[in-house]
């Protein structure tokens, strides 16, 4: 019996010991096959140099940039103040140009100085997709004419939406009530841009909402943690970060919601303009290529593209008012008369001129950004 169980006992430790040695080299076959592919990718990866320029550096280091760029970027200035300098970030080195040679710069052609370029490598649009790439052109046209002339059509539209969101997302109260500010925003540029984007079927959709604020949210966050990562692993870092995940969900969600909008519309192609719906989805469905027209991926990447962009920078602005005027609490009532006496009136939201006398207001936002946005800084 002693013999039995020593045996027994003998080929157990066997075994264990089997055991660890196989997931020792599973382990060790597991981050070899990485460092590898690492090391491939290193290896057959041409960096993208810039052109050298003849000016002085600002020596920081990357990390430092990640967190406090702002900063870096004033005392940067201070020190170089009027001349060209180069510093250091996340995406290499960048070029820092004074205001005096901006007028100069504005009339290069685009295949010499490209800002969608710029805005492209900067947001790691080959991974987040935050941006329109082949597209830009189509978008900036469309944002120009369309979007831009039917501006004040929107207002009164706009203005039902906006009622609507203040009656569904605001707590009813008969008291001073705490209210998380940031969130409601989100929601409520969400929801503005979705009227006048998607139309207000797909606007006032919890799922359309949910999928657009999850896009704008984790597409930033995808952006902060690739940068962590040097450019020549990134290929082989993109399956470390969720986000990306989280990101092709989102975009595989808005093209199904709307793909039967978009064949809806494709019916309208050889209506008179008057006959058409008066939306994105439609003048980006006309502006297309014909062989374009029915990849509901595009329509899907460029409407969460412009979610995302109307997201971040209006709710940002709109909290940091809201914070202004709650310091400012002078400004309350003078800001009050002036909507009041411009709005006056049955067909106040309908004139073309209403938002344009709004004078105060006008100024109160731009100095709010100046003082206190994070889209400024």
């Amino acid at each position: 019996m002693d013999f039995l169980q020593s045996q027994n006992l003998s080929l157990t430790l066997a075994t264990n010991d089997i055991t660890h040695q196989i997931q020792a080299n599973g382990r060790f076959i597991y981050y070899a096959a990485l460092g590898a592919i690492a090391f491939c990718v290193w290896l057959f990866h041409s960096p993208k140099r810039g052109p050298h320029v003849s000016a002085p550096f600002y020596e920081v280091s990357r990390m430092k940039w990640m967190f406090s760029a702002d900063t870096l970027i004033k005392d940067s200035y201070c020190k170089f103040r009027d001349s060209v300098y180069q510093i250091r970030s996340t995406e290499g080195t960048r070029t820092i140009i004074p205001p005096t040679l901006v007028g100069e710069l504005k009339g290069l052609p685009e295949d010499t100085l490209s800002a969608k370029t710029a805005v492209s490598e900067a947001m790691l649009s080959e991974y987040t997709h935050l941006s329109a790439d082949a597209h830009s052109d189509i978008l900036t046209l469309l944002l120009k004419t369309k979007a831009t002339h039917n501006l004040q059509r929107m207002v009164s539209t706009l203005k039902e939406e906006l009622q609507f969101i203040l009656e569904s997302e605001f707590p009813a109260c008969e008291d001073w009530t705490p209210f998380r500010i940031q969130p409601f925003m989100v929601r409520a540029v969400s929801r503005l841009s979705g009227r006048a984007f998607v139309g207000a079927a797909l606007s006032r959709s919890e799922e359309w909402l949910q999928v657009s604020v999850s896009f704008a949210i984790t597409a930033f966050i995808a952006v902060t943690k690739l940068q962590f990562f040097p450019p020549w692993i990134r290929p082989v870092a993109q399956y470390f970060v969720s986000e990306l995940k989280t990101i092709r969900k989102d975009m595989a969600k808005a093209q199904a919601m709307l793909e039967p909008l978009i064949e809806e519309r494709l019916n309208y192609s050889d209506a008179p303009e008057d006959g058409k719906p008066d939306d994105f989805i439609q003048w980006l469905s006309d502006a297309l290529p014909e062989e374009e027209k029915r990849n509901h991926f595009i329509q899907a990447k460029i409407q969460l593209l412009l979610s995302a962009s109307s997201i971040h920078t209006t709710s940002n602005l709109t909290t940091d008012c809201i914070y202004d005027l709650a310091v400012h609490q002078d400004m309350q009532d003078i800001l009050r008369e002036e909507v009041l006496e411009v709005f006056t009136g049955e067909d106040a939201w309908e004139r073309k001129d209403s938002i344009g006398r709004l004078k105060k207001m006008d100024s109160f936002i731009k100095e709010s950004q100046r003082l206190s946005s994070n889209i400024s800084k």
